[in-house]
């Protein structure tokens, strides 16, 4: 990685940040899927969808799961499809694991559009690799696993985005420094690359840095526990009271072309 690119000054608007009540499906944000008839998608095995915008954000992520094997490892078994929505929702973008359908918000800058689409393949890695987090934990530890799960997607994908920037391909990087939501984590890994950092130090940061924000950890808290709460009366499922296992973090933290990065839950993040 090279060294010496400018950082935009720090971005504080947080008044957009939202914590709408919905179907928690693993989002960007906190997702409320788009009706069908509101999308155009590109479904396996060719995915084709023959709408342009769409079949160019393809084209674009291609280097992407060309260059990192556990994003298409995952892919290739989860088989999602990709979907392009015009219908408002609380989301940039989302998964859904129960569809097997990435949705990205056909508003957004191209740019922004595919840096979103790298945090939602890393999510797709996740349900790959069973880390999702289940009714058998306790409603926090349901939340800090979301919490982890956030947190590890938004330092792959400026793993990804970094990556594109060096190769040629600022445009993800420049979006997601530029977007409020993430901008104090992207100038978080930035730095640290800046300064002199390997991927694993700028990673830790990354991923540390994603709970420095109280408003985003409370947001994803009170939608991780309306989604649990939600899940658990719908299944009739009985209390549980699991603790999310220390290695759980072990599993989750590993970067895309396989190596582990260490990352730490702050001490206070789970009070």
């Amino acid at each position: 990685m090279q060294q010496g690119r400018e950082w935009p000054r720090p971005v504080s608007r947080w008044s957009d940040f939202k914590t709408a009540v919905a179907s928690f499906a693993l989002a960007v944000w906190f997702a409320v899927p788009a009706q069908a008839g509101d999308e155009v998608c590109a479904n396996p095995p060719d995915y084709r969808s023959g709408d342009a915008a769409l079949d160019a954000l393809l084209q674009r992520v291609t280097p992407a799961l060309e260059e990192y094997p556990s994003l298409r490892d995952a892919v290739s078994g989860i088989a999602p499809a990709f979907c392009i929505s015009g219908e408002p929702f609380n989301a940039l973008g989302f998964y859904e694991p129960e569809t097997r359908k990435i949705v990205v918000s056909e508003g957004l800058d191209p740019d922004l559009q595919l840096a979103i689409l790298f945090h939602e393949l890393r999510h797709v890695e996740h349900h790959a690799r069973g880390l999702c987090p289940d009714l058998s934990l306790s409603m926090r530890d349901y939340a800090r696993a979301v919490w982890a799960m956030e947190a590890d997607a938004a330092t792959i994908s400026l793993i990804v985005a970094w990556d594109y920037a060096e190769g040629g391909d600022p445009g993800p990087w420049d979006a997601l420094v530029d977007q409020p939501r993430f901008g104090d984590i992207a100038r978080t890994f930035g730095a640290v690359v800046s300064e002199g950092g390997d991927i694993f130090t700028a990673s830790e940061a990354a991923f540390t840095a994603w709970y420095q924000n109280e408003d985003r950890r409370t947001g994803y808290y009170i939608a991780s526990c309306l989604s649990y709460l939600d899940d658990q009366e719908q299944s009739h499922a009985l209390p549980a009271y699991g603790s999310l296992p220390p290695a759980y973090f072990d599993r989750l933290c590993i970067l895309p072309d396989g190596r582990p990065f260490d990352c730490e839950e702050p001490a206070s993040s789970d009070d």
